[in-house]
């Protein structure tokens, strides 16, 4: 579990930052995102969903404010507290629980619904989070997982060649995105050595993702490509980031 414990240090040390890139983000887009969420997990009012590693709350601040009794868990104290303080702020309810993803303190088939935005790559044992998300999902409901391939460029050649382009794009451009304006004093580079032993930095996903979810009971798995934009020199570049919607098997339906 070291792994586990060194990465939530990292968070720990990225929480204030991340809430302030998490509350721009919102402001912005919360909405179509909170639209989009709720039609790909088939939510209504009051549906129960799990936020798995909720950071500052970010699907649990669109989706309280769209009418959903959320949940969220993380296993960053320091982000938890900043969670907890963009509710007070913003005036939503929600309840924030510490808790590894792949030990979930809920009993069977808790939550209509399950979502977690860029969490499995940094988990230590991701294939059993993906168990205990399905376990505690109602039959019928939708577990909704954004991700990507954030770290491979680590072992890959194509992703570590695709990458150096894209950061040359961006230097060229004076491009900054929003967490690295909200860095602070944080170095980036203690999680891409973490990043080094993640069983999911070498693995290419989301294949790797669908043949774990097709031996849990899903009666459907469906997958979105995130593609980063082509280079102007037309290079291509490989997928980055995807979502997964994968429906729990009703055991009613014969």
């Amino acid at each position: 579990m070291q792994i586990t414990e060194d990465v939530r240090d990292y968070w720990d040390k990225r929480s204030e930052g991340f809430s302030c890139s998490i509350k721009e983000e919102a402001e912005y887009k919360g909405a179509s995102e909170a639209e989009k969420l709720i039609s790909d997990a088939n939510l209504k009012v009051s549906s129960n969903v799990l936020d798995i590693g909720c950071g500052p709350g970010f699907f649990t601040m669109i989706l309280s404010e769209h009418g959903m009794d959320v949940t969220g868990i993380d296993y960053s104290d320091e982000m938890l507290a900043q969670a907890r303080k963009n509710a007070d702020s913003l005036g939503f309810k929600a309840e924030f629980l510490k808790m590894d993803a792949s030990d979930l303190k809920f009993v069977d088939e808790t939550f209509d619904a399950v979502v977690s935005r860029n969490v499995l790559w940094n988990l230590e044992r991701p294939e059993q989070a993906y168990r205990e998300m399905m376990r505690v999902l109602v039959p019928g409901g939708n577990m909704v997982v954004y991700d990507g391939n954030f770290y491979l460029h680590l072992f890959d050649d194509e992703y570590n060649e695709a990458r150096k382009r894209r950061m040359g794009a961006r230097m060229s451009t004076e491009q900054k995105g929003s967490h690295d304006k909200y860095r602070g004093d944080v170095d980036f580079s203690i999680i891409e050595e973490l990043a080094k032993d993640m069983p999911l930095s070498r693995e290419l996903r989301p294949a790797w993702d669908v043949q774990v979810l097709q031996q849990l009971p899903c009666s459907s798995i469906e997958v979105h490509l995130h593609r980063t934009r082509d280079m102007p020199d037309g290079s291509h570049n490989p997928v980055v980031g995807f979502e997964i919607i994968a429906t729990k098997s009703d055991n009613n339906v014969q």
